[in-house]
């Protein structure tokens, strides 16, 4: 990743809001087709990068349209597909890890839920990618999908807590240097685990 082109970010990039609604004006909408798109092109980012919203114990944010993460170039500590500390996508979440050089990336969010996620690993460098959310968090059906660039570790699943039932890794290309897991690193999966290479 390049560092030296653009900014210096110390805290997180949020997609979605701190508290609120993005993609519609009210919390009870259903989804819908608007989008909610993350694009990191350089720099340092020495939080996270979520496409997702905030939320705390008191507050849950909503997203209501598609969400899309794009990693293209710079230094990446986190990379999440989904939400921070409340609230889960309601629509499509892909994360693209294209290039530059990341930590930590998840399909998922970090304390939070998700129904399916997506996330692809096209370029990037990465010590860690995980199908599923960080600390906490239930997720129906994981998707990573490794089609070049350099990894680590995989893992289909969650990293420290929370489930996920079912879990699809499908590597076409691109190098992984230690291992991939079907499941997760301390997550549980309750359902299928499937490797494809």
């Amino acid at each position: 990743g390049d560092a030296s082109a653009g900014p210096v970010i110390n805290g997180n990039v949020y997609g979605g809001s701190a508290y609120g609604t993005v993609n519609a004006i009210s919390t009870t909408e259903s989804s819908n087709t608007n989008s909610t798109t993350v694009t990191v092109n350089n720099g340092n980012m020495l939080g996270g990068v979520f496409g997702g919203a905030k939320g705390n114990a008191t507050y849950t944010p909503y997203v209501k349209g598609n969400i899309t993460v794009n990693i293209n170039n710079g230094i990446v500590s986190y990379v999440y597909g989904g939400f921070d500390q409340a609230g889960k996508p309601e629509a499509d979440d892909v994360v693209y890890l294209n290039g530059g050089t990341v930590g930590s990336a998840f399909g998922g969010g970090n304390n939070t839920s998700i129904d399916t996620t997506k996330i692809y690993l096209r370029g990037s460098t990465a010590d860690y990618v995980y199908g599923g959310s960080n600390q906490s968090g239930d997720v129906l059906t994981t998707n990573v999908y490794v089609e070049s660039g350099i990894a680590e570790n995989i893992f289909g699943g969650n990293n420290i807590g929370g489930t996920c039932s079912e879990t699809n890794v499908l590597v076409t290309g691109g190098e992984v240097k230690t291992a991939i897991y079907g499941g997760g690193n301390e997550g549980i999966v309750t359902g299928n685990t499937n490797f494809n290479i």
